[in-house]
This record gives C-alpha cells, sequence and structure tokens, in this order.
C-alpha cells in the first residue's frame, strides 16, 4: 500500500455505462465515488505557481463548477480544508476534497466517475500518481444509438458521435496501454459477469472485493437523489437527470446490448462503420 491508498478513476466515452459502474464501485463499505465532478482538466490547466493565493484560485474553479452542487460538499468547509494546505498543492487539494466527499458517507477512500476525464488520462496521473484508471468501452454503435435524444451528444450526426468516440477512445489507449495503473474493459463483458470484472477492479484498486457491490441497484435511487438541476441552459430538469440513469437501479443487464441492431438504420451504420469500424473490430466487436 502506497502511502497514498490507490484511487480508481472510472474513464470512458459518455452513453458507455460508466454511471452503472460507479454505482457497483461505490456500494464498497470503503469506498465512496461521487457523480461526476469533470474537476480534473480544468484543475490541471490552472495556474497556481507564483499565485499569492493559489487556494483561493483552486476553490474558485472547482466550487464554479456546475458538477459541485451534486457532491454535496459545504463551499465554505471546502475553501476552510483547502487554505489549511501548506503549501499548497493542487493534488493535495483534489486529496483533500475527495477524502470530505469520502467521509460525508462514513468511508475512508474514494474514487471518481468522469467520462471527460477519459481525455485527461496525463493530467490526473501528474496530478495524482496514486490513480487507478479503468478504461470503461462500449461498442460504438450502441454509443451512436444511445445518445440519440440526450441533451450532450457530441455531435448531431451520427459521423460526428462515432468521430468523437474513436479520438476520445484513442487518446485514452495511447496513455495507458501498457502501464500497470491502467487497465479497460467492454461495457458488454462487465453487465454479462459484473462479479468476474468487479473483482478485477477491486485487484487494481487494492480493495477486497465484496457481494453487495453485485447488489448496488438497490441503493441506487438514494445515490441519483444527490443530483440537482445544472445545465438550465439545456432546460434541463433534475427530474430527467435521475430518469436519464434509471436502469442502474436494476441488476446489470444485457439488455441493451446490440441495440443498435434495432435503433439505427443500415445506412446510418455504414456511416458509423467509415469512421470507426477499423477501431470497433481491433476491440473484438463482431458484425
Amino acid at each position: 500500500m502506497t502511502a497514498n491508498p490507490p484511487v480508481p478513476f472510472v474513464v470512458s466515452v459518455g452513453r458507455s455505462g460508466s454511471t452503472m459502474l460507479r454505482m457497483l464501485l461505490d456500494a464498497h463499505s470503503d469506498l465512496a465515488i461521487p457523480a461526476e465532478t469533470a474537476w480534473f482538466a480544468p484543475v490541471a490547466r490552472s495556474r497556481f505557481h507564483g499565485e499569492a493565493h493559489p487556494h483561493q484560485v483552486f476553490c474558485d474553479v472547482v466550487c464554479a463548477m456546475p458538477t459541485f452542487a451534486d457532491t454535496g460538499l459545504d463551499e465554505s468547509a471546502v475553501r476552510a480544508r483547502i487554505e489549511e494546505l501548506n503549501p499548497f498543492d493542487p493534488g493535495d487539494a483534489l486529496r483533500a476534497l475527495g477524502t470530505m466527499y469520502a467521509q460525508n458517507h462514513g468511508k475512508p477512500r474514494w474514487g471518481d466517475k468522469s467520462p471527460a476525464n477519459v481525455i485527461a488520462i496525463p493530467a490526473i496521473r501528474a496530478l495524482l500518481p496514486e490513480s487507478r484508471i479503468v478504461h470503461l468501452i462500449r461498442d460504438v454503435r450502441d454509443v451512436v444509438a444511445s445518445f440519440r435524444g440526450v441533451w450532450f451528444r457530441p455531435a448531431e450526426t451520427v459521423e460526428g458521435i462515432a468521430t468523437d468516440w474513436v479520438v476520445r477512445v484513442m487518446a485514452a489507449r495511447a496513455s495507458g496501454v501498457g502501464h500497470d495503473w491502467y487497465m479497460e474493459l467492454r461495457y458488454e463483458d462487465l453487465v454479462e459477469e459484473p462479479e468476474h470484472w468487479l473483482r478485477r477492479i477491486c485487484t487494481h484498486a487494492e480493495l477486497e472485493f465484496q457481494p453487495a457491490m453485485l447488489e448496488a441497484h438497490r441503493r441506487a435511487a438514494g445515490r441519483l437523489a444527490e443530483l440537482t438541476a445544472f445545465r438550465s441552459d439545456f432546460g434541463v430538469t433534475r427530474e430527467q437527470r435521475i430518469s436519464l440513469h434509471a436502469p442502474t437501479t436494476r441488476p446489470p443487464s444485457t439488455d441493451s446490448v446490440d441495440r443498435w441492431r434495432n435503433d439505427l438504420t443500415p445506412g446510418e451504420v455504414t456511416r458509423i462503420e467509415s469512421v470507426a469500424g477499423h477501431l470497433r473490430a481491433s476491440l473484438g466487436y463482431r458484425d
């Protein structure tokens, strides 16, 4: 065990099952994982060296993010805790935030689940060398189908969504493959054999597997209740955000595997293949 316990980071392209995996891991009695924070890339881009008040700069960045409210953390308590850091270090500040969140849930360790981090792995590793990356990958065709109708889709065309998938998956793999702190798994394999993959993730993060993790759906509604309304520019309500993750209130299931066969036209599949077919095939997805 290192001085700082391993911190599991679930990264993925959106609509790849990361919320489900977050719930499974969060059901561990030692681990608390908040809803998406997306803190790490903005913190990594911020300048702290030479700043007269780096503690304030850090808190201003983190507390201004729309995701901050979902953590349930008190802003004044966060600012007071960060001010205690001497000297200031952004990695220590992030550890303090994670620890505060975990303590609020009566747990000793924390993790993170933010799809945005799929292209921020180098920054995460620089800030937190104890991080353990868990890259969840889903068939691009199902990702495209799942993005339909949601307000945060990365593009309006199937080619655009597929291109985004390629860029993000390749970026994560380029950063992590070959390193012992990185592991990847396919969504389809996770829902087929959840215990097998949870055991592997626990080993990766130096946790003991707990059968209660397989019962995460029983407490998922309570965890989803943390979500607040944000992105009012999209007209998104709290209820819409919660309903988006309704499948997490049920046990992992293969029901959504290969949904593209019913949800996409042959022409759309061909257009996706023109962009992402090679990478899809190399990851073992069948035609």
